[in-house]
């Protein structure tokens, strides 16, 4: 299963008539419109988890619970339902499905069991799928296809199933009855050699055929494929009969104490619920619980209490044991992605939003701020800040969309009336070529001298650490210090001041004082080492990029691709089809994250556009970004190159640029 949570052990044997308690997390994700959250509804009500189930369109789904999402029927936030049997309690993860929203998505990723991946029988396959299918495969979770809306006029089960095996480039079989029949069991002996020969031999049965695809399944090296019309209740019997056979019989366990992932925070009538997934152990009301906050110190809290969600529904519980999903009360700074009982682990997430913008409101800049920071609590990629000027508050988004939804929660949630500026690209930086940085802390009574080598990285890679530095010289203890201090904050670039990006950071040498270094010393010298180095090499200035796939007619084909083009994008050769052309490609997100309503109207809704996330490049027009942000890198009061020496009993600094010179210890270089 998932290796970032690699706390399972064993397989337990189910006896006829024995009763245990598995709890498992399918999370359901689709494009938008694909059905998804009607799949959920319908699955729901025929476990008698739902006594009556509801639609989008009629705005009474179980699972889309606010107010905004009941009124725009889309899912915004992610949520669960819960189907119990005699031996397993399963919860349905409903994500949101639309591409502004895939942050959410992402964050219900780290609690997932199984994936269940819906695509439309007529559509098949698009940018979305393959954002989520990367995703769940990067994590080791398995998946399962549900070829939706095969009653629609144009759906091919036959094609659908054909891009499946592209995308996941391994077996995949499409099971049509809850049995398996003859031409089943000659198909799947054809997926291994010696269930070929058993069967050639005519000693092959079916359990050796079901633990064939039940161990495959949860290798992931098996993708099982279903279809129907959940719209009309139509294959989902099928689905549930083989998810139940398919899902592992592991318990989670081996850890010293009770561990859980926090995947989600929510302000709801005052209380703060923390979210998590117990990964292993029992949480009980009452017990303490220890976590970092975002600045790395260590807190303990007690839980007050404990409460089982199920959509709207909540029960108040004493206890929760591995597996489960439950929301925690009476934890004040906990982040998404924390994991507690386990402050050195930190999750990371792989979706960035890549726009920008200001509030725009006559509310009270301070209060705005802190209520700002409570929604990043509960969505953290919102990222919300003052301006460098102090006077607006910040927002990172993904698009126009979200931008709707946003100014419609903070009304509805802050009572302040908000509009946007008309948003910003999030640039990122990098280096050129490898670059060396010192940096030296010492007003009197402190103490804290860091050698850094900086690295061009792959791009995407983030921000990496480690160490060459001689444990005789500087403690095992100050060097993770050190790298605790780097991932503390986002460092600036050189060029436009933006987040720092794809490099490889080594630690070359170090140097404590036995009586004087103490506190934030090996922070403020991390910092200025990594800023020192930045400010004596050449950067790179990084857009993002938008990976596009569009289906039109072909009289339509020549404005997308000349479309594209104009936006500074580029295209893939077109695949021609009988009624319609695909076309695939790349634009700069600046250009182009408008282009949906464009292209909504000039097709007249019959086309249809996806965007996604593609990584960052090299912008094209340098000059004119730089001209317009006019940033000073050597004067810049949030971040400093300069070091800091102490000479009779008085501080003094010495410039960036004169650093390396002044520093105490030998210059190592490789």
């Amino acid at each position: 299963m998932n290796p970032s949570r690699a706390f399972y052990y064993g397989k337990i044997k189910v006896e006829e008539g024995e009763v245990i308690e598995m709890n498992h997390t399918i999370g359901v994700f689709a494009h938008v419109d694909t059905g998804k959250t009607t799949f959920v509804e319908q699955w729901l009500y025929n476990s008698g988890s739902l006594k009556q189930k509801g639609r989008v369109d009629h705005k009474n789904s179980f699972l889309d619970q606010h107010r905004i999402e009941k009124a725009r029927g889309i899912t915004i936030f992610s949520d669960y339902g819960v189907i119990e049997t005699a031996t397993d309690r399963l919860y349905i993860m409903d994500t949101p499905g639309h591409v502004d929203f895939q942050m959410e998505m992402e964050r219900a990723l780290s609690v997932i069991d199984v994936g269940v991946l819906l695509v439309s029988a007529k559509e098949g396959v698009v940018s979305h799928t393959r954002t989520v299918y990367h995703l769940l495969k990067d994590r080791n979770i398995p998946v399962i296809f549900f070829i939706n809306k095969t009653d629609l006029l144009g759906a091919d089960v036959k094609k659908v199933t054909s891009m499946i095996d592209q995308l996941t480039g391994t077996d995949s079989y499409l099971f049509e009855t809850s049995d398996l029949k003859a031409t089943d069991i000659e198909a799947l002996a054809l997926l291994a050699e010696s269930l070929m020969d058993a069967y050639l031999s005519d000693t092959l049965k079916e359990k050796d055929i079901m633990t064939f695809i039940t161990e495959r399944f949860k290798e992931s090296a098996l993708v099982p494929v279903f279809k129907g019309a959940t719209l009309h209740n139509e294959g989902l019997d099928v689905f549930d009969h083989w998810l139940r056979r398919l899902l592992p019989r592991e318990k989670h366990v081996e850890h010293h104490q009770p561990v859980a992932d926090v995947f989600k925070v929510r302000y709801e009538n005052g209380e703060r619920l923390v979210f998590v997934k117990v990964l292993a152990g029992e949480f009980n009301v009452r017990d303490e619980v220890t976590y970092k906050t975002f600045t790395g110190e260590l807190m303990t809290e007690k839980i007050t209490a404990i409460k089982q969600m199920n959509g709207p529904k909540q029960t108040s519980i004493q206890s929760a044991t591995t597996g489960m999903l439950v929301a925690l009360v009476g934890l004040s700074t906990v982040q998404v992605f924390d994991r507690l009982n386990d402050p050195d682990y930190q999750g990371v997430s792989k979706l960035k939003p890549t726009l920008t913008v200001d509030i725009i409101t006559s509310a009270d800049l301070h209060d705005l701020y802190q209520d700002m920071l409570k929604l990043t609590e509960e969505d953290p990629s919102l990222a919300a800040r003052l301006s460098q000027d102090k006077t607006r508050v910040q927002l990172d988004v993904h698009g126009e969309v979200q931008l709707e939804i946003l100014a419609d929660i903070i009304s509805d949630r802050f009572g302040y009336e908000v509009t946007f500026s008309q948003p910003d690209i999030l640039y990122q930086e990098t280096i050129k070529q490898p670059v060396y940085g010192y940096g030296h802390f010492e007003p009197l009574k402190h103490y804290a001298e860091v050698h850094l080598l900086l690295e061009p990285a792959k791009r995407g890679s983030g921000i990496q650490f480690k160490s060459a530095c001689d444990v005789n010289q500087l403690s095992v203890s100050h060097q993770r210090l050190i790298e605790q201090h780097l991932f503390e904050k986002s460092h600036k670039g050189t060029v436009i001041g933006a987040p720092l990006t794809d490099v490889s950071v080594t630690l070359t040498n170090g140097q404590a004082h036995e009586k004087h270094t103490s506190g934030g010393d090996f922070r403020e010298a991390t910092w200025r080492a990594l800023r020192q180095a930045l400010l004596m090499t050449d950067m790179v200035l990084l857009e993002p990029l938008y990976r596009v796939e569009a289906t039109v007619t072909p009289d339509l084909l020549g404005k997308l691709m000349q479309d594209i083009t104009k936006a500074g994008g580029e295209t893939d050769a077109p695949l021609i089809r009988e009624t319609d052309v695909f076309l695939t490609g790349r634009v700069p997100v600046k250009t182009f994250y408008d282009y949906p309503k464009k292209f909504l109207s000039y097709t007249k809704g019959e086309g249809h556009l996806g965007l996604s996330f593609f990584g960052y490049d090299e912008v094209n027009d340098l000059e004119s970004i730089t001209a317009a942000q006019a940033y000073d890198p050597w004067h810049d009061e949030e971040t400093t190159g300069d070091s800091i020496f102490c000479q009779k009993g008085k501080g003094y600094t010495v410039k960036a640029d004169e650093a390396a010179q002044a520093m105490h210890l030998p210059i190592i270089k490789k």
